[in-house]
């Protein structure tokens, strides 16, 4: 007869504010962080936008039961949670839609890669050793599709949800 230990992952949440330069407002952010990290498994990080919406997907549960089934691998989630300037920082860094929604989608993106992945290291202070990703549902979907494809340096996964590809110029 063969037995397993079922050992239960308990993940926390920290939050922080991050000041930026580029943006030139606080960003709010929390980092989800499993407990009992050992270093010998493979730490993933996934930045996620929108994040002011995963405490309503009671998404420590979610990440809980992820940890059980691959106890080799711990993902350290970061949910960005959005400004009132949303429709402004969402977008494509290269231009704004045909009616300037997007406008500071490159502020985003420098924020991101220059002041947010370096605080997330900082403060996780482990080295990433499996995947890092960038995922986001509708527009922030597709900030995170626009900032990991121009940034693949950076990120080695990205995860589009009923993404808002129509970005688009007026027909």
């Amino acid at each position: 007869m063969k037995y397993t230990t079922i050992l239960s992952v308990k993940v926390n949440t920290s939050s922080f504010k991050i000041p930026s330069a580029y943006l030139k407002r606080e960003v709010e952010i929390d980092i989800y962080t499993p407990e009992g990290i050992l270093g010998n498994e493979k730490i993933e990080l996934l930045l996620l936008n929108d994040g002011q919406d995963v405490a309503k997907m009671d998404f420590s549960t979610i990440l809980e039961d992820a940890h059980h089934s691959k106890r080799n691998h711990r993902l350290i989630v970061v949910a960005i949670k959005a400004s009132e300037d949303r429709l402004m920082e969402y977008g494509i860094a290269v231009m704004p839609d045909f009616k300037g929604r997007g406008a500071k989608a490159n502020l985003y993106t420098d924020f991101v890669i220059k002041e947010l992945l370096p605080f997330v290291k900082k403060k996780i202070a482990m080295p990433i050793t499996g995947k890092v990703g960038f995922a986001g549902f509708s527009l922030g979907g597709l900030s995170a599709f626009d900032i990991a494809w121009n940034n693949s340096s950076a990120f080695d996964v990205i995860g589009v949800f009923s993404g808002a590809f129509w970005w688009r110029k007026k027909i």
